[in-house]
């Protein structure tokens, strides 16, 4: 072996294999389109959970230690807040004396509403189930305006009645209103109480209750919206809750010769004698008021009636108006001899019937009645004869002489007597004879008078808003409202009340709380509520009427 070393191999470079281009191609792929839905869940019952846990304790002292740092807190911005004021107090003292010196608002009156350029009539008033041949024969505004009742029968009686009488109520300011059915309705015929009757008139009285019998007047309570109370022609006088639709009476009198035995005239609620002298009681949710509660609040007032028969009643609901509380009966010697025809019997023991009332706001005590025979007569209630409790059967024997003064009288019934609630002297009458009369009580001729019509006047009324305006109805189906601040002869306005000629427009009324409402009744018991233009429920000019007022009020007819 050749173990000499090999020489180094030569180096040997390899050239690489050249290659072929990348083959490249465009291609494409297609899917089918893609399915979308939308899904979701509803669920009907939508839950609410809610929770309420005590407050947390407070830590011992805690209401202390805030209200010392209230206090000290105050008393270390006292002076500067001392400051403050002894420094703006010259300035807003002065500006104040300014405003009051100054007259640039004078006679300003804020307009809340939109004025109503003319008279309209937003509601026409009826009740489908009420006897076809009965008419409207009173009207009552409930204390807030919102309800009116109508009372139905009709005035036109040549005998005993028999007809269906019924009150109906519509509150006109429920979104709901049903024109053609009234929202409370009550006929008239009740159940009588079970009591022994030894008289024989009673038990005949009590036998002629038993029938249907005509509503001649009602009166809302001047502080519950839902008391109502009625008097029928049989003479019997009732106190509904419209409330209660189900069993809604009351009270109702107790048959007896002391109580009334011919129709009933008219009511006014009066404040209790022993109680205050004005309804000032203010409870809230009247409607909704326990029995005891309304029962409390009827203690405060009292009911006054008067009927044909002459009889002056005054009722108290704590005895469930078993019998009246106070008496007095209108005879022919109670009225002044000079105001007497001169062809007058002279059986001065007559029975004078009475017809209208009108209580005074300023003085509780004193009333007008007007009479059958036409006589204006001033009465004061403190001299009524009281009833004993164990009195049941017979009026008293003596009753007083309330009649204070009497008026100028009427040829024929007197139809309405009306005080003004803005003085305490002036009252309106109205009469068959087709007369409207002012009157200052203070004198018994009359400041002014009317003649509206040919025919009878059925009712008056004053304005609760406006001192110179006031309405009166006619038997020929009118409506007559007057301004003396525009006219002191003519009506500034008149309204049809009735469609048809002839019929009588039995009552109109103004609404207590809204001066643009005002109410009329016809012979066909349709009930119309008017909505008064502004000029005649608001005015143009506060000073100019109570300037009229003033004159009037003096006993100056000009």
């Amino acid at each position: 072996m050749d173990d000499a070393p090999r020489a180094a191999a030569a180096a040997v470079a390899v050239a690489p294999a050249p290659r072929a281009a990348a083959a490249r191609a465009d291609a494409a792929c297609m899917t089918l389109p893609l399915r979308v839905a939308a899904a979701a869940c509803a669920d009907a019952v939508a839950p609410f959970n809610q929770t309420q846990t005590d407050p947390p304790p407070l830590p011992p002292n805690a209401r202390e230690r805030h209200a010392a740092a209230a206090a000290a807190a105050a008393e270390a911005t006292a002076p500067a807040l001392a400051a403050f004021l002894a420094r703006i107090e010259p300035d807003v003292s002065a500006l104040l004396l300014r405003n009051v010196r100054s007259t640039a608002f004078h006679g300003f009156a804020v307009a809340w509403d939109d004025d109503i350029d003319a008279t309209s009539c937003p509601f026409v008033l009826r009740h489908a189930h009420r006897a076809s041949d009965t008419g409207c024969t009173d009207l009552a505004w409930s204390k807030s305006g919102a309800s009116i009742a109508a009372a139905y029968g009709r005035i036109d009686h040549a005998s005993w009645c028999t007809h269906k009488g019924m009150v109906c109520a519509w509150n006109i300011s429920a979104r709901d209103l049903n024109p053609d059915a009234a929202t409370f309705a009550a006929e008239t015929s009740v159940s009588p109480p079970t009591i022994h009757y030894p008289s024989v008139v009673c038990a005949l009285l009590l036998t002629a209750r038993l029938a249907q019998s005509c509503l001649m007047a009602i009166a809302f309570h001047p502080e519950i919206p839902s008391m109502l109370a009625g008097g029928t022609f049989n003479g019997e006088v009732v106190v509904w809750r419209t409330a209660d639709t189900q069993d809604p009476l009351v009270a109702s009198s107790t048959p007896s010769e002391l109580a009334h035995q011919e129709p009933v005239s008219k009511l006014v609620w009066i404040p209790a004698d022993d109680r205050p002298s004005k309804f000032n009681v203010r409870l809230p949710c009247l409607q909704r008021a326990d029995q005891s509660l309304l029962s409390q609040l009827l203690t405060l007032s009292q009911l006054l009636s008067i009927s044909n028969d002459g009889k002056l009643l005054v009722w108290d609901l704590e005895n469930k108006l078993v019998q009246p509380k106070l008496f007095s009966q209108i005879l022919l010697r109670h009225i002044p001899k000079q105001l007497r025809a001169a062809a007058t019997l002279p059986k001065t023991d007559a029975v004078v019937g009475a017809t209208c009332v009108s209580v005074s706001r300023y003085n509780q005590q004193e009333y007008i009645v007007g009479t059958e025979a036409g006589h204006i007569l001033k009465y004061s209630l403190s001299a009524l004869t009281s009833v004993s409790a164990k009195t049941r059967d017979a009026p008293p024997t003596k009753p007083s002489h309330p009649v204070l003064l009497g008026f100028t009288p009427h040829v024929g019934p007197v139809q309405t007597v009306a005080f003004s609630p803005f003085h305490r002297n002036l009252f309106l009458s109205c009469g068959s004879d087709g007369l409207l009369r002012l009157f200052n009580q203070l004198q018994t001729k009359p400041l002014l008078t009317w003649e509206p019509s040919a025919h009878a006047l059925c009712t008056a009324d004053w304005s609760p808003f406006r001192p110179t305006v006031f309405a009166c109805t006619t038997i020929q189906g009118s409506a007559l409202i007057y301004d003396l601040s525009v006219s002191r002869g003519a009506p500034v306005v008149v309204l049809k009340v009735a469609d048809s000629q002839g019929l009588c427009a039995t009552v109109g009324l103004f609404n207590p709380k809204h001066p643009e409402l005002f109410a009329t009744g016809d012979a066909t018991g349709r009930i119309k509520v008017w909505r008064l233009s502004t000029r005649l429920s608001v005015g143009a000019d506060s000073n100019l009427d109570a300037s009229i007022l003033d004159k009037l009020g003096s006993g100056m007819s000009a």
